[in-house]
Order: C-alpha cells, then sequence, then structure tokens
C-alpha cells in the first residue's frame, strides 16, 4: 500500500537553531523597498518580529507592509527615509517610526547605492557626494 500525501516533518538540530527569540521585537530596516531589505523585512516579520519598514520608494514599502500585514496581521508600517537627509529630519522620521511600536529594539542600516559605474576620475563631484552620503553617513 503506497503513502498518499504524507509530509515528513524533520527535527532541526539543535545547533542549528536560533539561540535567541525574536517574537515582538520591533526592526526598523532601511532600504526596505527591493533587495535585501525587502528580504529582511520578510523573513524577520516570519520570525515573529514587527517590522518598520523605510525607505524612500513608498509606493513599493506600501506594497511590501500590505502584503505583510494581510498575511501576518498587522505587523508592518512604511514609513518614508531618506538616509542623506539633514538631522532634524532624521530626527522626525525616527520618531515617527519610534511612535508606530512604542520602541524600536534593532535597527538594520540596509540603506545603499551602487551608484554610476564610472571610473572615479570620470564621476561628477554631485554623483561622488551622492553615493557617500547614502552609502557611508
Amino acid at each position: 500500500m503506497a503513502e498518499k500525501n504524507v509530509v515528513k516533518i524533520m527535527r532541526v538540530p539543535r545547533k542549528w537553531q536560533m539561540p535567541f527569540d525574536l517574537e515582538g521585537k520591533v526592526v526598523m530596516i532601511t532600504g526596505a523597498s527591493s533587495g535585501l531589505g525587502l528580504e529582511f523585512c520578510l523573513d524577520l516579520v516570519k520570525a515573529g518580529c514587527q517590522i518598520i519598514a523605510a525607505a524612500r520608494r513608498t509606493d513599493r514599502l506600501k506594497t511590501l507592509c500590505d502584503e505583510i500585514n494581510a498575511t501576518y496581521g498587522g505587523r508592518a508600517v512604511a514609513i518614508e527615509l531618506d538616509v542623506t537627509a539633514e538631522g532634524q529630519t532624521i530626527d522626525a522620521v525616527v520618531q515617527k517610526a519610534w511612535d508606530a511600536f512604542g520602541h524600536i529594539d534593532a535597527l538594520i542600516n540596509n540603506a545603499g547605492v551602487r551608484g554610476t559605474i564610472k571610473s572615479s576620475l570620470d564621476i561628477t563631484e554631485d554623483e561622488w557626494n551622492s553615493t557617500l552620503r547614502t552609502n557611508l553617513t
């Protein structure tokens, strides 16, 4: 008699299990609208985190947060953030993020740009400054 629709559940060896619990932790992720930032959001919400997804592209953030909230029940908020903004603007964004859940447990500062693929001798000063401000400051 052949087995039908049998799902075998494997136990994860203890050494491969996470040594800590992320349930209920609030994590803010910059650069969350695409790439690694988006994947961090999805993986962390699956681990039980509440997500503050921050980036410049709010349309993508809204789509991401809508997907998370529909699947996991109101565990993500979208915050518009340009990491190159001046201090007061950053302070206001962080306060808005803080107010969403009452605290922030962790930050994943993932925002970055690849920049123009040119020789450093051919790049304009504006391109240089934009890449530097986004990736390093």
